[in-house]
């Protein structure tokens, strides 16, 4: 079991992570704020940081942190794509599809950039690539709810109620 101890490095990410979960960003980031001074060097730490900029809207200063943590992990896909919704959310949305699609076609594909990457395509009115994205998360995961309320809104959208209607009686 897990002892949380004050100001032990471990203790604190987890508190920072109960803040950032009740809403209370601001509590969270002097915590954190402490952490990334004493330890620049953790990616866990980074990674919370970046999180909770993005949470609170600083969205430059959140990707200034994910640049660092991806510089200190590289390989990670879940902070590749954390790191993509912060372009996505600052208007780079070519990088952010670039990175998710790298994500999505990597082994095994990551789920949660592709689902990224139909909602930018619906959003975007491209509703073909949506529906695209949408398939193929219905070929990892068929009885993922989210993923048939995503297809079945989308052949809605569509036109296609009577195929919706059949996927939800499925």
């Amino acid at each position: 079991a897990l002892r949380l101890l004050p100001g032990d490095k471990d203790s604190s990410i987890v508190m920072s992570s109960a803040l950032i979960g009740l809403r209370r960003h601001h509590e969270a980031d002097a915590i954190l704020k402490g952490l990334v001074e004493r330890y620049p060097d953790s990616a866990a730490v980074q990674f919370h940081m970046a999180d909770n900029l993005a949470a609170m809207g600083r969205l430059n200063e959140s990707l200034r942190h994910f640049d660092k943590l991806l510089r200190l992990s590289p390989g990670d896909g879940d902070y590749r794509r954390a790191r993509a919704n912060v372009l996505y959310a600052l208007g780079h949305e070519g990088a952010a599809i670039a990175e998710w699609t790298a994500l999505a076609e990597a082994v095994p594909p990551d789920q949660k950039a592709i689902i990224n990457l139909g909602w930018a395509a619906w959003k975007n009115k491209d509703l073909e690539a949506a529906y695209k994205h949408g398939a193929r998360l219905l070929q990892l995961d068929e009885n993922n709810p989210m993923y048939l309320r995503f297809v079945a809104n989308l052949q809605i959208e569509r036109g296609e109620q009577l195929d919706a209607l059949r996927l939800a009686q499925r």
